[in-house]
């Protein structure tokens, strides 16, 4: 059996430095008043050996990290707790993955906010490698064989099932039991992985259907789109034909083309230069344009006075036209005036006989009448004569008129 030969602590519990208890063959005894950390030493045994469970620790808030030194009044808390054991391997009864060496030391160390950390031999293990380590070599963080405090009685209270565990603790196949166990668990889920594997197997089948499905289609594609590759190629090569032929008759054409340019070339070139030869004859029928647009200017600015002397003359003829009906109205109220008279007359002389004698004034008012009938009619052959001259004018001005027009209508 392997033997414990040295047990080391540091920020554990109470203790906060460096502490070494050594285990010497026989039996080694600890003793000290209550509260000096005797039974710090048994939990930190079982901690080193994989224990898990911080109530077991008696751990105050429920976490593993209660065992890390949380510091009193004169020294401070520290961050992280280490327990080291070291067993004695000289009669190599240690597992054949651990039996090569003399000393085989367990670690376990613990930091804030990292969790615990598991060493054998210096290199890092699983704390189920630690546990089955001490399983195998008959002991465990919850072997029988360390006795706390209540442990005692909790031994005679036992139910038969927990004697039988010191039983098998005691006769050392708590290891195999617990490789049973992890055989049993194992093999539920290599049952499990092959009930999967079963379901995953069903579906490939219906996946390898599908496949299938899909590979006929994948080669009826493939024939498919050789097929529409020689079409295409036929096609392609209708249509090299057809635009060889389109090329052909395009060069044709545009040969015809070429030599109806040389045509049209010549003769732009033939009117090139009687453009030069015109071009050089420009200027003076642009100085003579300018001479019959400066003599169009003024036979414009004639015309306009001409027009102008028109209207005046029309203003005028409207006038004398106006005067000449009111002369007319007066003539004939004249006239009307002297057939009175006149009748006033006859009846006068009628009676000119019989007043002669008594009166000589009215043969002098017959008179007077007579000279402004007279005077009257001199004034409308005066008026007839004028009317005559305006419409000599009149038709003057529209001769003139006309003469311009056809000037104006002649010049290019």
């Amino acid at each position: 059996m392997i033997q414990f030969k040295q047990l080391r602590l540091s920020g554990f519990k109470s203790f906060v430095d460096k502490t070494a208890l050594d285990i010497e063959p026989g039996l080694t005894g600890i003793v000290g008043p209550n509260g000096c950390g005797k039974s710090n030493l048994v939990e930190a045994l079982r901690w080193v050996m994989g224990e898990t469970s911080s109530k077991k620790m008696r751990g105050g808030t429920g976490s593993m990290e209660d065992v890390i030194f949380n510091g009193t009044n004169s020294r401070p808390a520290r961050n992280f707790a280490e327990v080291s054991l070291l067993l004695d391997n000289t009669s190599r009864q240690a597992p054949a993955a651990y039996n090569s060496e003399d000393d085989i030391e367990i670690i376990r160390k613990i930091e804030k906010d990292k969790g615990s950390l598991y060493k054998i031999n210096g290199k890092t293990h699983r704390a189920r490698d630690v546990q089955m380590l001490f399983a195998d070599t008959v002991t465990g963080a919850n072997s029988p064989a360390l006795v706390s405090q209540g442990r005692v009685t909790q031994m005679i209270n036992a139910k038969p099932q927990e004697r039988r565990l010191v039983l098998e603790e005691s006769a050392g196949v708590s290891g195999l039991y617990v490789r049973r166990h992890e055989a049993e668990l194992r093999l539920r889920a290599a049952d499990n992985n092959l009930q999967r594997l079963e379901d995953l197997v069903g579906s490939m089948e219906s996946r390898l259907n599908s496949l299938k499905k899909q590979a006929r289609q994948a080669v009826r594609y493939k024939e498919l789109n050789t097929k529409i590759k020689d079409l295409e190629l036929s096609i392609a090569y209708l249509e090299w034909r057809l635009l060889c032929k389109k090329i052909d008759n395009a060069k044709s054409r545009f040969d015809e083309a070429e030599s109806v340019v040389a045509e049209r070339m010549a003769t732009v070139t033939q009117l090139t230069k009687t453009q030069n030869v015109q071009a050089e004859d420009l200027p003076a029928l642009r100085k003579k344009e300018a001479e019959s647009a400066a003599a169009l200017q003024a036979q414009k600015q004639t015309l306009q006075r001409i027009e102008d002397q028109e209207r005046a003359l029309e203003e005028q003829l409207t006038e004398a036209k106006d005067q000449l009906s009111r002369l007319l109205q007066d003539r004939e109220h004249e006239t009307q005036s002297l057939e009175e008279n006149t009748g006033t007359q006859e009846r006068l002389k009628s009676e000119e006989e019989r007043l002669r004698n008594s009166e000589g004034n009215e043969a002098e008012v017959i008179e007077e009448k007579q000279g402004i009938g007279s005077r009257l009619e001199e004034e409308v052959s005066q008026l007839e004569k004028e009317y005559e001259e305006y419409m000599e004018k009149v038709a003057e001005v529209r001769a003139s008129r006309l003469t311009l027009e056809r000037q104006v209508s002649a010049y290019p």
